[in-house]
């Protein structure tokens, strides 16, 4: 009887698992405020300049193409004026970093960037958008 429950017990643990991932890419695919896969690739003086860089460009990038994903999804958001590089900063959540290259001035990244959804709400309903 413990062979059977345990050949039960397999398929059932990976059909839950297969499903459970299935969720949570969805749940990323439809939340806006996060945006994957931002290649990155700067050159410095040195390679903590290159990366700061590289991170502030990323998040420029990835409001750009937040805004974008907003605009098609029919949020009227395409007259936001884009704030600056230090606003943006202050309203990212976190960011992953994949594929991570380092010289000693070169720095090469693959970054995901997940904006705060409260702190993106607050920014919207300032500039008008409810």
């Amino acid at each position: 009887m413990m062979f059977f429950s345990r050949a039960l017990y397999r398929p059932a643990l990976a059909l839950i698992t297969s499903f459970s991932l299935c969720l949570l890419a969805m749940q990323a695919m439809a939340n806006p405020f996060v945006v994957q896969g931002i290649p990155v690739d700067e050159t410095a003086n040195n390679a903590v300049t290159a990366r700061t860089q590289a991170m502030t460009n990323a998040q420029t990038q990835a409001w750009d193409a937040m805004i974008a994903a907003l605009v098609e999804a029919g949020e009227p958001v395409q007259y936001i004026q884009k704030p600056d590089p230090l606003t943006i900063g202050g309203l990212v959540e976190t960011m992953e970093v994949s594929g991570e290259q380092t010289t000693p001035t070169r720095y090469i990244a693959n970054i995901d960037v997940i904006f705060s959804e409260s702190a993106m709400r607050n920014h919207l309903a300032r500039s008008g958008v409810r």
